[in-house]
């Protein structure tokens, strides 16, 4: 048993924590609470102690969208963090994409979004070693295919009439996509919601 206080002149915020088993221990990515303006990635080992420590800055000081942050584990034993930020050219926010190897060094990052509204819901990595961002635009979903150097393959969006909030996603075994949200499409009220689930193919088309 054991139990670590974690840079503690950094305040930050692991209310809004997101926290994985790594198969060499435990990471976690925080979110700081000095103006929302950078990310923490931990990496433990089963005794505690600390492998690395990575910090992800948003661009140019922005605020981080709290709750946007998400973190997996991949393949080759690195590490894939989502996050939004502000467009200050928008009025919105953005979303980021940052790969880091398994000794906690930035390989790369990448930013997409335009005019509207993209905050991250999800990450997901596929059987042919790409990867899924899961998010909302404005009312909708969306789901951006990225390549294994974060280079967009398709994007597709979802839902624009009636407000859809992504709480997740998956793929099966044969590539196809299962998508759940709430909605509400039946109440047409902000504060009463029902499920809705979308399943698509593997290139993002729904299924009828």
């Amino acid at each position: 048993i054991w139990l670590k206080e974690i840079d503690k002149e950094e305040h930050q915020d692991v209310y809004h924590h997101r926290l994985i088993s790594a198969k060499n221990g435990i990471s976690f990515l925080t979110i700081s609470s000095f103006f929302n303006k950078y990310l923490n990635l931990y990496n433990f080992d089963f005794e505690g102690n600390l492998i690395f420590k990575t910090k992800i800055e948003s661009q140019a000081e922005n605020e981080i969208s709290i709750l946007s942050h998400y973190l997996i584990q991949t393949d080759d034993n690195g590490f894939l963090v989502s996050f939004s930020d502000d467009n200050l050219d928008c009025n919105g926010y953005d979303l980021r994409l940052y790969k880091i190897n398994s000794g906690g060094q930035v390989e790369w990052s990448r930013r997409y979004g335009g005019i509207q509204t993209d905050n991250s819901r999800g990450l997901l990595q596929c059987k042919d070693n790409t990867y899924i961002i899961l998010s909302n635009v404005n009312k909708g979903l969306m789901i951006t295919k990225v390549d294994k150097f974060g280079n967009v393959v398709w994007s597709k969006q979802y839902g624009t009439e009636n407000y859809y909030l992504a709480r997740g996603i998956l793929e099966k075994e044969n590539g196809d996509l299962f998508i759940i949200a709430a909605t509400n499409h039946n109440t047409g009220r902000d504060d009463i919601f029902d499920t809705a689930i979308l399943e698509t193919h593997a290139n993002g088309v729904p299924k009828k």
